[in-house]
């Protein structure tokens, strides 16, 4: 009797490992498919690997097929008085009222993070401006901190206070 407990245990245990085992696999299959339905600039972006020149190259091809985000509305109002950003908010938020269908609504999100992507790589290149070697590779941070650890003791070496 107490051998078939045991036993019973340790089935609903492989039992409960293999369903917990399949809903994370499951969960891996959507975060891979939303990275694969990212453009290509994007997911190059997250690449630390990734060459710059060939990553902007991607980002202008991108959007000489796409419409680009709007953000000409931003720029606008980068220098508009509050009232003005207060009735821009109040129009869009009466737009976003009038969204019904699922699909409207989903093209809304996908336009955002469009939007916040776009943003993103611009930050990107002008952080990634300065790493960037002749042939487009970008200095790892290892390579940096390496880099600047040269530049101090160089610095050091050359150092009137010094021997």
């Amino acid at each position: 009797m107490h051998i078939q407990g045991i036993i019973k245990k340790v089935l609903l245990g492989c039992l409960l490992f293999l369903f917990g085992a399949n809903g994370l696999w499951a969960q891996t299959d959507t975060v891979v498919e939303k990275a694969n339905n990212l453009p290509v600039w994007v997911q190059m972006m997250n690449d630390e690997n990734t060459n710059y020149y060939e990553a902007v190259k991607a980002f202008e091809d991108y959007f000489k097929i796409h419409a680009m985000p709007g953000e000409e509305v931003e720029e606008e109002l980068m220098g508009a008085s509050d009232k003005a950003k207060e009735n821009y908010e109040r129009e869009m938020k009466e737009e976003n009222k009038e969204i019904t269908t699922a699909q409207q609504r989903k093209e809304l999100v996908e336009r955002e993070q469009l939007s916040y992507q776009v943003k993103r790589f611009r930050n990107w290149m002008q952080e990634m401006k300065a790493f960037v070697q002749e042939d487009g590779h970008i200095l790892s941070s290892e390579e940096r901190v390496r880099i600047w650890q040269q530049q101090q003791e160089e610095m050091k070496r050359n150092s009137p206070g010094k021997k």
